[in-house]
C-alpha cells in the first residue's frame, strides 16, 4: 500500500510518490489495490491507497450504472465472513494465494487496511500519515501491509475477526449512506464513492478467491461478468496501454481459464468474453482469464505474454 512517505517521514506529492511505489515488477501473488491509480505491491495481498495515483484521462464507455457497487461489496464481505467463520486452526494456517501470506494473514491485512478506509471517510489523511510515522509502519505499501499483518499475527484470531467485521461493516454502511455520486477524499484527491466501492468489491472478491472461499455454481457466471466489467472500466479510466470490451463469445485467441471465478455463462449485460486490444493486436479472453489478469493472479505458467499481463493488471 503506497503511503507516500520517505524514510525520514516527509510526505511526497502524489506524482512523485507514484513514481517511487511503482518501481520494479510485481510478483504474481500481489493483491488487489483499490482506487484510481496503478501503484502495485511487490508481495502479499495488499493494495495501494484508493485514488493514490492521478493520471486518469479516459471516460469509460461502460458507466456500470446498472450495477450496485454497495450490494457487490456486501456480497463479497459476506462470502469472506462465512468462510472465515467456519475455519479451524489448521484452516487459518493454510497458505493463501497471496504470496507469503497465510489465510490468517489475509484477515489481518483486511482488518488493518480499514485504518486507511476510515481515514478517507473521516477526511483525515494527514492524521493517518502521522499515525504511520508514530508507529514506524515502514516505507511504502509493503511496509504498511507488513505492519498491519504483523501487529495482528499474535492476537487471538477471534479478536482480529471481530475487528474486521466491526470496522468493515462501518465502512460499508458509511459508503452506502454517502451514495455512489458523492466524493471521497483520498491521497490523490477526491474520487467518486461508487467507483471506489467497485474497487473495494473487486479486492474482496480477489481475496475471497485467494483464501478459497466457495462460489456457488449459480452465482459464478454473474460474478465473473461484473468483475470483468469493472476491469474494463478501470483500464479505460486509467488510460492503460490495453483496451478491452465485452463481447458475445470466446474466440480462438482465448488462452484458457484460471482461478476460482467459475463458468463464464452467457446473457446479461455485455457478453461472456472480453476482446483485448494491445500493442497492435487483438484477442479474445474468457471472463475468468481476463479477471485473473486484471488482479495479477494468472499462474506463472499461463501462456499470456508478459507485456500483456502487465498492461491488463489494473486492479492489483
Amino acid at each position: 500500500m503506497g503511503i507516500g512517505l520517505r524514510g525520514r517521514g516527509e510526505v511526497l506529492d502524489g506524482d512523485e510518490a507514484c513514481r517511487i511505489v511503482t518501481r520494479g515488477h510485481p510478483r504474481p501473488g500481489s493483491g488487489s489495490w483499490a482506487g484510481a491509480g496503478r501503484a502495485r505491491p511487490s508481495r502479499g495481498g495488499g493494495r495501494p491507497f484508493p485514488g493514490y495515483c492521478r493520471g486518469m484521462t479516459t471516460e469509460p464507455k461502460d458507466s456500470l450504472e446498472d450495477l450496485d457497487p454497495f450490494d457487490l461489496f456486501d456480497a463479497e464481505a459476506a462470502r469472506l465472513d462465512r468462510y472465515f467463520s467456519g475455519l479451524g486452526e489448521e484452516g487459518w494456517r493454510r497458505p493463501s494465494r497471496a504470496e507469503g501470506w497465510s489465510v490468517r494473514d489475509v484477515l489481518g491485512h483486511l482488518a488493518g487496511e480499514e485504518l486507511y478506509n476510515h481515514a478517507c471517510l473521516d477526511d483525515d489523511i494527514d492524521g493517518f500519515t502521522a499515525m504511520l510515522r508514530r508507529e514506524g509502519a515502514g516505507e511504502g505499501f509493503d511496509g504498511f501491509n507488513a505492519w498491519c499483518v504483523e501487529r495482528r499475527r499474535h492476537l487471538p484470531v477471534a479478536e482480529v475477526l471481530q475487528e474486521w467485521r466491526r470496522e468493515n461493516g462501518d465502512t460499508r454502511g458509511r459508503m452506502r449512506a454517502l451514495g455512489r455520486d458523492a466524493s471521497l477524499p483520498t491521497f490523490a484527491g477526491p474520487y467518486p464513492v461508487g467507483s471506489q466501492t467497485f474497487h473495494y468489491a473487486s479486492e474482496y472478491a480477489t481475496h475471497a478467491d485467494d483464501v478459497g472461499a466457495p462460489v456457488a455454481p449459480d452465482e459464478a457466471a454473474a460474478r465473473a461478468r461484473w468483475r470483468a466489467r469493472v476491469g474494463v472500466f478501470v483500464l479505460a479510466e486509467q488510460n492503460a496501454e490495453a483496451r478491452a470490451e465485452l463481447v458475445g463469445t470466446g474466440g480462438a485467441g482465448d488462452t484458457g481459464s484460471a482461478g476460482n471465478t467459475g463458468d463464464t455463462g452467457s446473457g446479461g449485460n455485455g457478453g461472456n468474453a472480453v476482446r483485448v486490444h494491445a500493442y497492435g493486436t487483438s484477442q479474445e479472453l474468457s471472463l475468468p482469464v481476463f479477471v485473473e489478469a486484471t488482479v495479477g493472479r494468472l499462474p506463472e505458467d499461463h501462456p499470456m505474454e508478459a507485456r500483456l499481463r502487465d498492461a491488463l493488471r489494473c486492479l492489483a
